[in-house]
């Protein structure tokens, strides 16, 4: 109904419309004129007039008013083939104009209406369209201000010599990469989630790069196709990036490479209202420290801090019998 009222239609087209329309109401009133009783001048003229208007315009429905009035009152009110100004006949011909009057008046109202809500939808078009350029904008401009500061830190870490104060760049680094790299991820306003096993993929191979001995360790995922909204992304990543750099940090096999294992999966614990996400990473070192000494890692301190946010547990603890040690995270799946 909106294209039909609000399309543009050149003046010969309208003018076509509005002949045919009412030529093909006078023909069949013609046709049908002896079979009807008296009294029914304007039959076939009011559906075309009520036509006119629509698929043509406004102002050609009031054209096919005035020229349909004036065919019926000169064939069809008596006396025929004449303008009589009789009683009955102004009467009859008053009848008609209120019924046209309010045939396009409720027409004109109908296409008054769909015009401001047209220009509604395109308002709230622009908005849209102006909403999701900021968000990008302001989305790059984050990334972008995070990948320097992670790029000053690389400098800066490389004019450092091997120990305590290099390793600390190097870790606060790979976290700004880290939440930049989601950042990154969450550009559309309409997308806000990321793809959990794409995202691990990713994450391994970085934090393995930025790692000296990252290119001797193997690093095999297992994760499902699931997805991450925005407010559970960051922590997550933050978390998975810091259990990898512990472990290519400290786990130290015995013989043969470092083998990393990530498995990723929705779970279901008993009594839980909903799905929980379990992440495991797990390596063939020499196993874990004294809890004393994990205490005092800021890396595990600050992960699970963000895994008490989730709402969920993150435990470290050795493998007796695959050897080397396996960190869990649990935590439930935004709805």
């Amino acid at each position: 109904m909106s294209r039909i009222l609000l399309g543009r239609r050149s003046l010969p087209v309208q003018c076509a419309i509005l002949a045919v329309l009412v030529g093909l109401a006078f023909a069949l009133r013609k046709i049908v004129d002896p079979a009807l009783p008296p009294g029914f001048p304007f039959l076939t003229f009011f559906p075309a007039v009520l036509l006119t208007a629509i698929f043509a315009s406004i102002k050609m429905g009031i054209l096919a008013a005035i020229l349909s009035g004036l065919l019926a009152w000169y064939f069809f009110i008596p006396p025929f083939t004449a303008f009589s100004l009789e009683p009955s006949a102004l009467v009859a011909m008053g009848f008609y104009v209120v019924v046209t009057a309010t045939e396009l008046f409720f027409i004109w109202l109908t296409a008054l209406a769909l015009r401001h809500v047209q220009a509604e939808r395109e308002r709230s078009l622009a908005l849209a369209q102006s909403r999701d350029l900021m968000f990008s904008e302001l989305q790059h401009r984050v990334s972008n201000n995070l990948a320097t500061m992670g790029a000053l830190l690389r400098l800066q870490s490389a004019r450092l010599a091997e120990g305590d104060a290099k390793q600390a760049l190097v870790a606060a680094m790979q976290r700004l990469n880290t939440v930049s790299r989601i950042q990154r991820s969450l550009y559309s306003p309409d997308a806000q989630a990321i793809e959990v096993d794409a995202f691990l993929a990713q994450l391994s191979c970085d934090i393995r790069e930025s790692f000296a001995m990252g290119a001797e360790a193997v690093i095999d995922i297992k994760a499902e196709k699931l997805r991450l909204v925005s407010d559970q992304a960051i922590p997550f990543g933050l978390i998975a990036s810091e259990m990898i750099m512990n472990a290519l940090e400290h786990a130290r096999p015995t013989a043969g490479p470092l083998c990393i294992r990530l498995e990723c999966a929705r779970t279901r614990p008993e009594g839980s209202e909903g799905p929980w996400l379990r992440l495991g990473i797990a390596d063939n070192g020499a196993g874990l420290p004294p809890e004393a000494e994990l205490s005092k890692s800021l890396g595990i301190s600050i992960s699970r801090q963000f895994a008490r946010s989730l709402g969920g547990s993150l435990t470290l603890r050795n493998r007796p019998d695959a050897g080397g040690a396996l960190a869990e995270l649990h935590f439930p799946l935004a709805a």
